[in-house]
């Protein structure tokens, strides 16, 4: 018996096909740059690429890839503006360190009281630091009990697989912690140091007003009025 084959008149029309049941669904050659389009327009921000709206572009609706490139700029916004995009640099396959991060960043900035753009970013600095720091100091004391203990029995530390690249034993890993903790509390002490220099550099004093003028709870007097007032 021959196989009867969907004529083109039995088709639904194009923009129906996409929203039939799964076994009635059928696509042409047309359909396939409009799914695509789709698809692309709900991705996360941080997955579109520059191929995704150069697609868009040209193929895309009018307005399309306008719209795409806004709701991307507005993403970024939020997320530098809460923190998130900060601490997912520090925090991104943990949710603790990732809260961590966001808790600092709160804490540091109430703190401080950041009144621009470069002294917000310096906070984020010193959050982001601040969790890297705590977690090379936790993994040095992870390490080096694990050293102690291999070392003081007469259990030998596990090899590596032969398929494993070369991996550091115990004693160098908790060595390699250290510096990286070091090096961390100096990235801390030095963008805490430029946080400071530029809230004590940054100060503007304007002095509207002739006369006495009080420094630190000392009173400094005008010596063209004392002079004037015949004060030797």
């Amino acid at each position: 018996m021959e196989e009867l084959k969907p004529t083109s008149d039995s088709l639904p029309p194009a923009e129906d096909r996409l929203e039939a049941p799964r076994e009635q669904r059928t696509l042409t050659f047309d359909d396939a740059p409009k799914n695509k389009v789709r698809c692309i327009m709900k991705k996360l921000s941080g997955d579109i690429t520059w191929d995704d709206l150069q697609f868009v572009d040209q193929l895309g609706s009018d307005g399309s890839r306008v719209e795409l490139w806004n709701r991307i700029e507005e993403d970024a916004l939020d997320g530098l503006t809460s923190g998130a995009v900060v601490c997912a640099a520090t925090a991104e396959h943990s949710p603790y360190r990732h809260a961590l991060c966001l808790a600092t960043r709160k804490y540091f900035s109430e703190e401080w009281n950041p009144r621009g753009g470069v002294e917000q970013t310096l906070i984020d600095l010193l959050a982001q630091i601040f969790v890297k720091w705590q977690m090379y100091l936790k993994a040095e004391v992870k390490w080096s009990a694990l050293g102690d203990k291999y070392a003081w029995s007469d259990w030998p530390e596990p090899k590596p697989e032969p398929h494993m690249p070369p991996r550091l034993d115990y004693a160098e890993a908790a060595r390699q912690a250290a510096q990286m903790a070091d090096r961390s509390h100096r990235q801390f002490m030095r963008t805490l140091r430029a946080l400071r220099d530029l809230r004590r550099y940054a100060a503007n004093i304007t002095i509207n007003n002739e006369g006495p003028l009080s420094v630190g709870g000392n009173q400094q007097v005008n010596i063209a009025d004392s002079a004037r007032d015949g004060v030797r």
